[in-house]
């Protein structure tokens, strides 16, 4: 297994990970050596466990992501082919082979096996026929009722996981340097790459998009058929106010196939998400939609 990564001239190099431990820091003794402000001297450490590989935070400054979402420092996580990792400004991408992180929107992150997209004006004309738009204003006032932003905004996800069926549902915003990040995940901490990739695909554009892609493999399972292997994800923008400000994403596994109807459902449910959110302002510090910086997690970064 190895680390790959863009160093600071976007050259592609590769850390092979063939010891029982690896660090990676400033410090000149660390396996990956990274020169930058932002990394601790031993920031990170990977280390090879009965044939599976942990990455551990050292309880550093600013924190090391996976897959987006910031670990918490002196806890073990196992890595899973195909991982990214994000240490200051380095991405690394863990695996045999590995295609460097730098590169990753450069490539079909699903493998779709197909993709659908539809103007954003479509899908509202249709979603209105299949929901009741007095219906739905009226579940997103509820989940913002009395609760903090950050609280109301999981429990409008919630609902939206409920209404669409899905076993995930997330926010994103734009990032000025890293293009989203994520904002809000139910079931927390639970949104992964591939919807990221869709949010940062459609960030402030006018079209929804929903693709079906092979899904991770479940463990403890031997034989799982064709359907069953194929996950579903789509994503909307939607806007608070005039402002383009997010967008709005589910997906489905086991089979369980999200259609163009359901795309046209989600785009109503942001219409409505980003319309209450335009009614609560928040905290005039944080651009995040206006939520309260103190989140639970940190943001995905792409």
């Amino acid at each position: 297994m190895e680390l790959r990564y863009l160093d600071e001239n976007l050259r592609e190099a590769t850390v092979p990970l063939s010891g029982p431990l690896i660090w990676i820091g400033r410090a000149p003794t660390c396996g990956l050596l990274l020169r930058d402000s932002r990394v601790s001297r031993l920031h990170a450490c990977i280390e090879c466990i009965e044939s599976q590989y942990a990455l551990t935070d050292n309880g550093s400054a600013n924190g090391t992501f996976l897959n987006g979402l910031r670990l918490d420092p002196l806890s073990a996580f196992l890595l899973r082919e195909g991982d990214d990792i994000e240490i200051g400004p380095v991405r690394c991408r863990f695996g045999a082979g590995a295609v460097p992180a730098g590169e990753a929107l450069a490539l079909s992150t699903f493998n779709a096996e197909s993709t659908t997209s539809r103007p954003l004006s479509e899908l509202l004309f249709e979603g209105r026929t299949l929901l009741v738009p007095s219906q739905v204003q009226r579940a997103f006032l509820l989940a913002f009722g009395g609760l903090s932003r950050p609280d109301g905004l999981a429990r409008s996800l919630e609902h939206v996981a409920h209404c669409m069926s899905a076993d995930v549902a997330a926010v994103f915003a734009p990032h000025p340097t890293r293009g989203v990040e994520l904002v809000a995940a139910h079931p927390l901490r639970a949104a992964g790459m591939p919807l990221a990739v869709l949010a940062h695909d459609l960030m402030a554009s006018d079209r929804g998009r929903l693709v079906r892609y092979p899904a991770p493999p479940s463990s403890g399972r031997s034989e799982v058929t064709c359907d069953e292997s194929l996950a579903s994800a789509a994503a909307v923008p939607f806007c608070a106010g005039p402002v383009p400000v997010g967008v709005l994403a589910v997906d489905r596994h086991g089979g369980r196939r999200l259609e163009t109807s359901d795309l046209a459902r989600l785009a109503v449910l942001g219409q409505f998400l980003g319309a209450t959110l335009s009614l609560n302002e928040g905290d005039a510090q944080d651009t995040r939609l206006g939520l309260e910086a103190t989140l639970e997690f940190n943001p995905i970064r792409l």
